[in-house]
């Protein structure tokens, strides 16, 4: 049962006094300096140590400009009315910055006629093959991580070589190529063999599987 700390009591004793009383409190764990999202996400979602269950504050800047970044109210430790808050952005290298700070940088690249990257590690923000611009994700805290910022490279993520609409139509042009080899325009109605049918099948089957598993799998994808 709390009894209440006697009246004359030291500030710093008192502390003691209901830390004393209350021995099963657990005192929150306060990370910063950091710029890996790994570091961040087991507690982003819930505010605690999946491990332990003691709590995690988050107490975030922007490595370029120092700006702080917004994270849920869960895990931060003020509310900072009066300092310039910026939206959280992730990069697939697992960097995090401020979505503004990030935006400046790649404009300015832009202007300069180079190659976006991370202003951090220089990873190539363009997809490898088709070239298309990597799309930088922006933390909302009011989403779960999951449906929004797939795994980043560091906590074993990839990247495809191509983006979203160019393996769409790379998988287009296959399955056309193929039936423009064993299909032909002018072929006789019920002059397709069994084989080329059950081929024509098991390609189109496989086609689905791969885009009901890019769902499952990859709901937000780099």
């Amino acid at each position: 049962m709390y009894a209440p700390p006697p009246g004359n009591l030291h500030p710093l004793l008192m502390q003691m006094y209901i830390h004393y009383q209350d021995p099963g409190r657990q005192q929150a764990r306060i990370i910063s300096h950091t710029a890996q999202f790994r570091d961040i996400s087991p507690y982003i979602d819930t505010g605690l140590d999946p491990a332990s269950g003691q709590p995690v504050l988050l107490d975030l800047e922007c490595p370029c400009y120092h700006y702080h970044l917004d994270v849920p109210r869960r895990v931060s430790p003020n509310d900072f009315p009066d300092a310039p808050l910026e939206p959280l952005a992730v990069l697939p290298c697992g960097h995090m910055l401020g979505a503004h700070c990030l935006d400046r940088w790649m404009r300015d690249l832009d202007d300069e006629g180079k190659e976006p990257d991370c202003p951090l590690c220089r990873f190539k923000l363009t997809y490898r093959k088709c070239g298309c611009l990597l799309r930088v994700r922006e933390y909302n805290w009011l989403l779960p991580r999951e449906q929004q910022i797939p795994l980043t490279l560091p906590e074993g993520g990839r990247v495809d070589l191509n983006c979203g609409p160019h393996r769409d139509r790379r998988a287009e042009r296959k399955l056309r190529k193929w039936m423009d080899e064993h299909l032909p325009a002018n072929a006789a109605h019920g002059s397709i063999t069994r084989a080329q049918e059950m081929r024509l099948h098991a390609c189109i089957g496989g086609l689905a599987r791969s885009a009901r598993n890019w769902h499952r799998e990859n709901a937000p994808r780099w």
